[in-house]
């Protein structure tokens, strides 16, 4: 037997014709179509390739282009997330369910036996924190910053000096209300800049001519002071 290797230098159909000539004179011909078709290729669309979400968390679409492929298959993906493709665009989407760092891989396919391209990806899926923000219950009083250290100033105030330095540390910042540190000391361990634990914090709440609440930090959260004026403690400024 012969082999004989033809060269296509693009995409098309060939037909190629073999002619046998036996020893006994006898002629048989035989025609073998040969279709030949580009390799698919694979290119990132939109989005981004790399990902960090909280498990349950939706991640940003991810779009790629494909080319010259009959399909496309994703691998190594964290559960809950998954790829479709509509006519020449595969997107992957979804809410991760499993938690870790996932590399993923998009394969397209060919059905003429073509080398398939790949494009790679990682998605990092965090364990969702329920303190991390819990804290924002606290919003519903009015504010939706709380200062990023555990105490202003690194030093004690009376609250006359305190309900100044928040107001005057930039437009909307103020005391909070003896509510919202209540709220907040319930959600010290989340609180950005933390908390001074088993320490005094002044509100804004005024319960006589010349007091204020102060709510204890620690775990007696509910516990008020009433303290003078002219007492020194931590401050907490909220906007």
């Amino acid at each position: 037997a012969n082999t004989y290797t033809v060269t296509m230098p693009d995409a098309g159909t060939l037909t190629v014709w073999a002619k046998a000539i036996t020893a006994y004179g006898c002629v048989d011909s035989v025609a073998t179509t040969i279709v030949h078709a580009l390799p698919p290729t694979i290119a990132l669309y939109s989005g981004s390739t790399a990902q960090t979400v909280d498990a349950g968390t939706a991640i940003s679409e991810i779009k790629y282009t494909t080319t010259n492929a009959s399909g496309a298959s994703l691998s190594g993906q964290p559960s809950g997330v998954t790829g479709s493709r509509t006519s020449n665009t595969y997107t992957i989407s979804g809410k991760p369910a499993a938690t870790g760092t996932f590399n993923y891989t998009v394969t397209t396919t060919n059905s003429n036996g073509c080398t398939n391209a790949q494009a790679t990806g990682k998605i990092t899926v965090n364990t969702p924190c329920t303190e991390c923000t819990s804290w924002l219950s606290c919003v519903s009083s009015g504010f939706t910053m709380i200062s990023s250290v555990s105490y202003e100033n690194n030093t004690t105030m009376n609250w006359t000096t305190a309900d100044d330095y928040c107001r005057k540390k930039a437009s909307g910042w103020r005391l909070p209300t003896r509510t919202e540190l209540e709220c907040m000391c319930t959600h010290r361990s989340s609180l950005p800049g933390g908390y001074e634990n088993n320490s005094l914090y002044w509100s804004a709440t005024q319960r006589y001519s010349n007091s204020y609440y102060n709510v204890l930090i620690g775990t007696n959260c509910g516990i008020v002071y009433d303290d003078p004026v002219s007492y020194n403690t931590y401050v907490k400024c909220v906007k």
